[in-house]
């Protein structure tokens, strides 16, 4: 809020908190796996176009990436205070942090630190769940937000009805809409009428804006054609689980803005772009993939590769929206992952950090014990 008469102040700002990203990765990585792992890492973070773009608008995604990044390492190197409050902020500025929560004490867990684990637990339950009270006095809902349900109504449920029925899919949310706006708003003619002039997307969200309770209704429907169609859900998820994952994103309007109005050199700059981040993407997987199999006994990589696909698994049953900035919280996790994955190429992560138990040779295992 004091940003909002001073765009370039709080683009600034954004920037800072992309750069901290970067170093808390570094950090991280340099403790666990060697300074050559942590230079990688870093290097994908500042490098990836979605995170950099983030950072030019006002979004939730630069503050929530580096809240959530010292959550997740701060657990990971047992600073349980820290972690816990850290979870519980990051779910403030982003509820998709909530899911997360039943790998926070995982690490603790592994390493029979039993009140640590249920410290970090509790101290983020308790953050979020003050703030559910709050809301629920004020609105009547127990949760942080009721953009999960609308989602959910506005996105998964048309896809799932219109793969089934072969319904095209804006009607299938125009739909939604109405059966939503009758069963609320039946006796508000003049209301629902207002209503019909939006789009259906816009027709949801006014629902939910107008009246918070609505989203107890729109759970409930979800719910139900979502265990009707299990099938046609996981499709859904699974083809928008792929593309956050692996598709580089389109530049559009904002860059066409600056870019000579969309002319020819709007289409270098785009295409540029779009093959950059394409071989960012291809680096990171085969990164990932690597480090997995290498050292997949490694249960901080585990952890952090949990955490990243439960990040994009939570954007993903939206059969009609793609938006790479939804893939950006995960990126500091997939990073550490493939700077390790791709240091081992030149075998200068430290020796006996990641290896197989059965491999380490008697002391080189003491200083992963110690720090963990």
């Amino acid at each position: 809020m004091p940003f909002l008469n001073h765009y370039r102040l709080a683009i600034f700002v954004q920037a800072v908190f992309g750069a901290a990203v970067c170093g808390v990765v570094a950090a991280f990585t340099k403790r666990q796996y060697g300074a050559v792992a942590a230079i990688i890492a870093a290097a994908i973070v500042a490098f990836d176009p979605p995170t950099i773009t983030v950072t030019k608008e006002l979004l939730t995604e630069p503050l929530f990436q580096l809240v959530l990044a010292g959550a997740v390492f701060g657990s990971l190197c047992n600073h349980a205070l820290a972690a816990g409050l850290l979870y519980g902020a990051a779910a403030l500025v982003r509820p998709v942090a909530e899911p997360l929560l039943i790998l926070a004490p995982v690490s603790f867990l592994l390493s029979r630190r039993w009140i640590r684990a249920a410290g970090v637990l509790c101290l983020a339950l308790v953050i979020i769940g003050a703030w559910a009270a709050r809301n629920y006095r004020v609105a009547g809902v127990f949760a942080l937000t009721i953009e999960g349900p609308m989602n959910l109504y506005s996105y998964t449920v048309p896809a799932v009805v219109s793969l089934v029925t072969g319904v095209p899919l804006i009607e299938a949310q125009r739909a939604a809409a109405h059966a939503v706006e009758s069963a609320a708003f039946g006796d508000h003619a003049d209301l629902i009428a207002k209503a019909h002039q939006l789009s259906p997307h816009d027709e949801i969200s006014w629902a939910v804006e107008t009246s918070p309770q609505v989203a107890h209704l729109m759970l409930s429907r979800s719910i139900d054609v979502i265990a009707s169609h299990p099938i046609a859900t996981a499709e859904v998820t699974a083809i928008g689980f792929l593309r956050l994952a692996f598709e580089p994103h389109e530049p559009a309007v904002g860059l066409a803005k600056m870019v000579n109005g969309g002319g020819p050199a709007f289409q270098v700059v785009k295409i540029g772009s779009m093959a950059l981040e394409a071989a960012l993407l291809c680096f990171i997987w085969i990164g990932v993939a690597r480090a997995m199999w290498i050292y997949r006994s490694d249960d901080q990589l585990w952890i952090l590769l949990g955490i990243a696909l439960l990040l994009l698994l939570a954007a993903s049953p939206y059969l009609d929206v793609f938006d790479p900035r939804y893939r950006v919280p995960a990126i500091p996790f997939l990073a550490t992952i493939a700077g390790v994955g791709w240091a081992n190429l030149a075998s200068l992560v430290r020796p006996g950090i990641c290896a197989d138990p059965a491999t380490i040779a008697p002391g080189i295992s003491e200083p992963r014990a110690a720090r963990n």
